[in-house]
């Protein structure tokens, strides 16, 4: 059997393809001092705040269990996870 990755971010409403076009330019409306601006990078620099937040994490749990529950007879499924939060 081989192994298919199907991302469904899109699917669930949690893909924001254009997020950093829109942090770019609110950043530049904001006219930020340096400081200010180091500080906002080393904060967006993470990524795990966003890719952890609850409303986030419970669209793809649920979306798995709908997901393989139905499917379960067409072969096995792996939900892989930055930590054990989900």
């Amino acid at each position: 059997m081989k192994l298919v990755y199907e991302n469904r971010g899109e699917k669930l409403g949690i893909a924001r393809l254009d997020l950093n076009d829109r942090i770019a330019d609110a950043i530049a409306k904001a006219e930020l001092d340096p400081d200010q601006e180091a500080l906002l990078e080393k904060l967006l620099g993470k990524d795990y705040e966003v890719i952890t937040a609850d409303d986030r994490l419970e669209k793809i749990a649920a979306d798995f269990v709908e997901h393989a529950t139905t499917r379960w007879e067409s072969g096995k499924s792996m939900l892989v996870c930055v930590d054990n939060k989900l």
